[in-house]
């Protein structure tokens, strides 16, 4: 883990590499959790933004206006990309509802392997991305 980490009720959130880790740690999400993970994340990156692995493999939901706000505007002003790693059917249906339905302004994949995620995630270092434009 890298040197400093955050802790929220929903994320676990540390630098690595300059790759953000987020092992989501909670089951059920709201926006308000959302809006505490991204303040942590404001406080750890400032205002760099940096490609980010989410672990959701323990994750059962998240509530429609936490998924909006998370692959919105203000989750892009954080992440140049996201890796979702996964693990089980469910939360692998999950991340396809999110990418599917939620189409977050910033690259996004779905991976079952950190290692694969974390080599695709450090194809985004150093290249400013436009939140706009996802892959």
């Amino acid at each position: 883990m890298g040197e400093r980490a955050i802790t929220t009720r929903m994320v676990r959130i540390w630098l690595d590499d300059d790759i953000i880790h987020a092992e989501l740690l909670h089951v059920e999400s709201t926006r308000a959790d959302v809006d505490v993970a991204l303040a942590a994340l404001a406080e750890l990156v400032g205002q760099r933004p940096r490609p980010l692995l989410a672990d959701i493999r323990r994750v059962r939901g998240v509530d429609r206006g936490g998924r909006t706000h998370a692959a919105g505007p203000e989750g892009a002003r954080y992440a140049l990309a996201l890796a979702l790693l996964v693990g089980s059917p469910l939360s692998r249906a999950l991340g396809n509802f999110f990418l599917g339905l939620n189409k977050p302004l910033v690259p996004c994949r779905l991976f079952t392997s950190e290692p694969e995620a974390l080599a695709w995630l450090r194809g985004f270092l150093g290249t400013p991305q436009d939140p706009g434009t996802a892959s």
